[in-house]
């Protein structure tokens, strides 16, 4: 019990979603390009940046699996019949640099990088009948999750380019990158429960059983 406890409370809250109002999806984005001239040899560089924020969802959706055990059977069985709600919030942000000099009769070095950083908060509800995992008559499943997951890449490249004039005019291309990318899913929470309801009251109870969940 005591390293449940630990473990629970090492977890943001809260444990379970709730109901709220998304704003409108957004975005922005800015972008510029030039030269330059650096001493007496040209700098091109071009940056851009972008974010945007989406947003989206669904209210009471139905989601139900039904299975036919028999080819000779006139019923399915009800595996589950959710009634199931979702929202999600996706920030993103982007970014680019490049900048590329020439020098000499026919010289070029360029460098280039590129950064993308995603992220999506999502919150689930479901709720029904799931007779495959939940037994006696009147049961109904109860599911909630909260999930953020969090993606990066970057991306750095240096290429160049030499003629040698001396050389029957010889080319020589090199390059090289590096590039880095990550996922994250800190503090993941799914919590599932089962509920009776009297029908005379409207009174629930709820309950988890170690052999059901």
């Amino acid at each position: 019990a005591g390293i449940v406890d630990e473990a629970s409370r090492s977890l943001q809250s809260p444990m379970a979603p709730v109901t709220g109002r998304s704003g409108l999806n957004h975005g922005i984005s800015f972008a510029l390009g030039n030269q330059f001239n650096l001493g007496e040899n040209p700098l091109g560089v071009i940056f851009g940046i972008n974010y945007r924020r989406s947003y989206g969802g669904f209210n009471n959706a139905r989601i139900e699996d039904w299975q036919l055990t028999d080819r000779n059977s006139d019923f399915l069985n009800e595996n589950f019949r959710f009634r199931s709600s979702m929202g999600s919030d996706n920030p993103q942000l982007g970014g680019m640099l490049g900048l590329s000099y020439k020098f000499g009769a026919a010289n070029k070095i360029s460098f280039t990088s590129l950064y993308n950083h995603d992220a999506e908060m999502k919150a689930t509800f479901q709720e029904g009948p799931a007779p495959n995992i939940l037994g006696g008559a009147g049961f109904v499943l109860e599911t909630r999750g909260i999930q953020f997951t969090e993606r990066e890449i970057q991306n750095y490249s240096l290429n160049g380019e030499h003629v040698f004039a001396g050389l029957k005019n010889t080319k020589l291309e090199w390059g090289g990158s590096y590039i880095t990318s990550s996922q994250v899913e800190p503090n993941m929470r799914l919590f599932a429960n089962s509920k009776l309801t009297n029908p005379d009251t409207e009174e629930s109870t709820y309950n988890i059983s170690p052999s059901e969940f």
